[in-house]
């Protein structure tokens, strides 16, 4: 996504990005999936971009990355939010105010290990309109001994102090 976002002119308003828990630009987000990011303690950062970009400049930021989601989802003729026959949104008339459909991107990234620290992931939560979610790409980050025995000394100190 950076490299094609990086690539046009059109976004130049939006490569800076609030991120849950920091202030960051996408190009230093994306780069954490590749180098992981830590605080100064070394507890590993886990971010997450929700809704980014909005849907309404989606398409025509990423057109490419539109398609693909679109035509990733299941049962098109339910999901598909622009020729879905048996979708009841495709058949409003021009004129009726909408409600957003999407795509949406919750992009997020963290570490393997559940540290009951609020991890990188959405909590359960009721939305306004059906939805459909797609995990569209995961990558395996290899842990290094001295990495694992690092985090697990600062988790446990982290319980003990807890306690």
């Amino acid at each position: 996504m950076w490299s094609q976002i990086h690539s046009d002119d059109r976004a130049s308003d939006i490569v800076n990005v609030k991120a849950i828990d920091c202030l960051s630009g996408c190009e230093d987000f994306f780069k954490g999936y590749y180098k992981g990011r830590s605080y100064g303690n070394g507890w590993p950062e886990m971010l997450k971009l929700k809704d980014w970009p909005t849907s309404n400049q989606f398409e025509d930021l990423l057109p490419n990355h539109a398609e693909m989601y679109t035509t990733s989802l299941p049962l098109q003729p339910y999901t598909n939010p622009n020729f879905g026959s048996l979708n009841i949104a495709t058949f409003l008339p021009n004129d009726v105010h909408k409600v957003d459909l999407g795509p949406r991107s919750y992009i997020a990234f963290g570490i393997s290990q559940e540290l009951e620290r609020g991890d990188s992931f959405t909590k359960l939560h009721c939305d306004m309109t059906d939805a459909v979610n797609v995990l569209m790409h995961t990558a395996k980050v290899p842990a290094y001994w001295s990495v694992k025995r690092a985090l697990s000394g600062i988790y446990l100190e982290e319980r003990m102090s807890q306690n």
